[in-house]
């Protein structure tokens, strides 16, 4: 085998190797794992860091309704985007079809006090309410929120 050969299978095998240590990192902090709501909430609570649940809402809703939870979408996204290393963020979507996730929904809001969607549910590393803000919100007000327990 020639050497071009020896080396583009070697590129190829460092790829597959590096590319799926990247998914895997990627995957465990923004954990989007598969899975239930309980396997996503057992997940997170295993990694010993601070948990934002975000509850949202993906059904189909008129225009309004829809521009709302992607603003609040946005938020959070712009959130995981400067706390993914920090935090744990797990998502609730509040329009789900299976009964025992609605059952573990509502086993949360009433453990928590989350009385709307879209809300953000901020945990320590404890597991223990910080804060909790309903509705859409100020980024800088959830910031400072969140550097309460990553400081």
């Amino acid at each position: 085998m020639s050497n071009n050969k020896k080396v583009i299978i070697l590129l190829l095998i460092v790829s597959l190797i590096g590319g799926s240590y990247v998914i895997k990192k990627v995957l465990k902090n923004d954990q989007k794992v598969s899975g239930s709501l309980r396997d996503r909430i057992k997940i997170a609570e295993e990694q010993n860091q601070p948990i934002i649940i975000y509850f949202t809402y993906s059904s189909d809703c008129c225009e309004s309704t829809r521009e709302y939870f992607d603003k609040f979408n946005n938020l959070i996204q712009q959130l995981k985007e400067k706390f993914n290393q920090e935090v744990v963020f797990v998502n609730v979507d509040i329009a789900v079809e299976d009964q025992s996730e609605k059952e573990i929904i509502k086993e949360l809001s009433m453990r928590y006090g989350v009385k709307d969607a879209p809300s953000l549910l901020l945990l320590d590393n404890k597991k223990s309410k910080v804060g909790l803000l309903e509705g859409l919100f100020e980024k800088e007000e959830a910031i400072k929120l969140i550097q309460r327990v990553v400081q």
